[in-house]
């Protein structure tokens, strides 16, 4: 199927459920869906689910993106520590997130469709949240679509959407090996540390703890830049009280502790 068929596809399916709810984390996936159902004029308001799991650049980057855009939305505010699942690190957990976050949703709003951002593409990967979207109900127009993720480049392309503006930053529960119980300090800690190599331009990495040991995983792509910041970086975290940290350069920073 040609990309102009599926997005003629998409479009009738958003306007058949309308109207809606259009869940919107700032991420590249959700954002296209918020600016294509903005351009159409459909019927659907934004959310934005933040809390202790996301840093403070992400928070400030999703609700500029939803304004940017021009789309209604408003925001929920969750600790997804207090599911014990969530707090255990369970190789599940995605599930009980999802599961947790969207029936708060359909608390607030039992009449409406609800629609989110997974493309086919995530059909390939280890996503234990999409269970929890099929039984709860929520529909995920790209994936009926038949919509890939470089089909939604291409749309950010059309939409004058810059994509390197939008690299994967998934929660901060992911920077943590499954089954290692995270507290709020911990989570705090990360938050803080990765809000400040943020504040220096670097967006494609990660700060990943196992056990007592930090590892800063880098993309290639932002090597250069890393390494220009690397001085006010590490001393930024002597001062946190951390001495050792293990920097590698990485083609890929997603997925660590899911390939182990």
């Amino acid at each position: 199927m040609i990309l102009e068929d599926k997005i003629q596809n998409l479009r009738k399916i958003l306007g058949e459920i309308q109207p809606g709810i259009v869940a919107v984390s700032g991420g590249i996936d959700s954002s296209v869906l918020a600016a294509l159902i903005r351009k159409w004029e459909l019927d659907f308001k934004g959310v934005f689910f933040s809390g202790p799991h996301l840093t403070k650049y992400e928070k400030s980057w999703a609700r500029k993106i939803l304004r940017d855009i021009g789309l209604d939305f408003f925001e929920i505010r969750l600790n997804l520590l207090n599911i014990r699942e969530i707090k255990n690190n369970s190789k599940s957990r995605c599930y009980f997130c999802k599961k947790y976050i969207f029936k708060e949703l359909k608390k607030v709003y039992p009449q409406q469709n609800i629609v989110e951002g997974s493309h086919l593409d995530d059909e390939k990967k280890f996503r234990p949240g999409e269970i929890a979207l099929k039984e709860l109900g929520i529909l995920s127009p790209y994936k009926i679509s038949k919509i890939t993720k470089q089909d939604i480049k291409t749309l950010a392309m059309i939409l004058n959407l810059k994509i390197e503006d939008f690299p994967s930053r998934p929660c901060l529960l992911t920077r943590f090996p499954y089954h290692a119980k995270i507290s709020e300090e911990l989570l705090s800690l990360i938050r803080t540390l990765e809000d400040f190599i943020l504040s220096k331009g670097i967006k494609n990495f990660r700060i990943r703890m196992q056990e007592k040991d930090f590892f800063i995983h880098v993309s290639r792509d932002e090597k250069t830049k890393f390494i220009e910041n690397q001085g006010e970086i590490m001393e930024f975290f002597v001062k946190k009280g951390i001495d050792q940290v293990d920097i590698k350069f990485l083609k890929d920073v997603s997925g660590f502790f899911d390939a182990k």
